[in-house]
């Protein structure tokens, strides 16, 4: 259960120093903007309101299961929360 908004992320991996909160969109084929908001918004609240969180780095990722692959384009965080990472089910196994 995320603090605040008393919703739950479909997934989060912790690895390493790491968060990575997983938003699955099972049968869509484009990347929602609003779906990619509810992702950014689990990330954001995960680093603002979970102490456990705090000191580490959240990316927030968006499953499409049948969109189109995106190429991931680096960059690194704002205070702590990566931009989205839209992944399909292929490109998934590969991030």
């Amino acid at each position: 259960m995320i603090p605040r908004i008393g919703k739950r992320a479909d997934n989060i991996l912790l690895l390493g120093d790491q968060v990575l909160v997983l938003e699955f969109k099972v049968g869509a084929d484009v990347y929602d903007s609003a779906a990619e908001r509810q992702v950014t918004g689990y990330a954001l609240d995960l680093k603002n309101f979970h102490l456990g969180s705090q000191g580490l780095d959240v990316t927030p990722i968006l499953v499409a299961t049948r969109a189109h692959p995106i190429a991931a384009e680096p960059s690194g965080p704002y205070e702590g929360v990566y931009p989205v990472v839209l992944a399909n089910t292929e490109s998934l196994t590969s991030l």
